[in-house]
């Protein structure tokens, strides 16, 4: 009880942040919160197509008093072309995991859906939540998959993704180094299917100095509700300028929307007399790490 109360602290701190509404009337206590700019992987089964759609906008109304949660989602498509303005999917139930993440579940549901002719048949839905503010800015994470009629799968997310966890480096001379700080912005571009990823306060030794680095253009491709991606090699950018004394070899990193983050690579850089990094994140995943001083 004491871990909901705490998440419904926060989910009401979140909403005022966004200017969503929370509600206490008939002794029952409502919030309702948006997440806009989203993006949906639409995968048909049986047919073997798949497409992404973007500027996918949810509303997430839910009741802590019953418990139970209705979800409003504008602008999905279907990969045979069928458009659903509004699809509204009501009494899902609500849980928190023990992760503190927001589980929002339901099978067998038919939604209501106006001014179509046929409605689909929703096997499951799973969508979670993990309320988190990032510094002074309220950066929730949520992650959608669903199932249609037994035919179509779909995930769906944000396009910016920003992640936490332990960076640590090993070298082949030996040498460790552990840190905190760096953190990672996962930018996907359903356009071009690459994934760009900003690490910030990057760092391999203890002697180099925090620098914030970019990886871009790697490609992606979604297994369920992961992103899983990888390289052979790339040069990374310092101030938007390529930096060929830092290349980056053997890169290889998943993100499942609604849990880890999975990240390693290595790096040779060119003052270092040849001596290769290999790093890795540990625990990755979005809630906020406490950073080292």
């Amino acid at each position: 009880m004491k871990k909901f109360l705490h998440y419904f602290a926060t989910l009401l701190l979140g909403c005022l942040a966004l200017a969503s509404c929370s509600t206490e009337g008939k002794n029952e206590t409502v919030t309702v919160q948006t997440f806009n700019n989203a993006f949906v992987h639409v995968n048909d089964i049986e047919g073997g197509t798949a497409a992404y759609y973007g500027n996918i906008r949810y509303e997430v109304r839910i009741n802590y008093t019953q418990p139970s949660a209705d979800i409003t989602i504008a602008g999905l498509k279907l990969t045979d072309g069928t458009s659903f303005p509004q699809f509204v999917i009501q009494g899902l139930k609500v849980a928190i995991d023990s992760k503190g993440w927001l589980e929002i579940t339901g099978e067998n549901i038919t939604p209501r859906i106006s001014g179509v002719s046929s409605v689909p048949v929703i096997g499951k839905i799973r969508m979670r939540i993990y309320q988190r503010y990032i510094e002074t800015d309220y950066l929730p994470a949520f992650s959608l998959s669903m199932s249609l009629d037994n035919k179509y799968s779909i995930v769906s997310s944000y396009v910016n993704q920003y992640c936490y966890g332990s960076t640590i480096c090993s070298s082949d001379k030996g040498l460790r180094f552990e840190t905190k700080n760096t953190t990672y912005k996962l930018s996907f571009n359903i356009e071009t299917r690459c994934v760009t990823v900003t690490l910030n306060k990057a760092q391999f030794m203890a002697q180099m100095p925090a620098m914030d680095m970019v990886f871009k253009n790697i490609p992606f491709t979604l297994q369920g509700s992961k992103a899983v991606f990888s390289i052979d090699k790339l040069i990374p950018e310092l101030g938007n300028t390529p930096a060929a004394g830092f290349p980056i070899t053997d890169l290889e990193g998943s993100l499942d929307f609604g849990g880890d983050f999975k990240f390693g690579f290595t790096c040779t850089p060119a003052t270092m007399g040849g001596m290769a990094f290999d790093v890795e994140v540990a625990k990755g995943g979005f809630p906020p790490v406490v950073m080292e001083e």
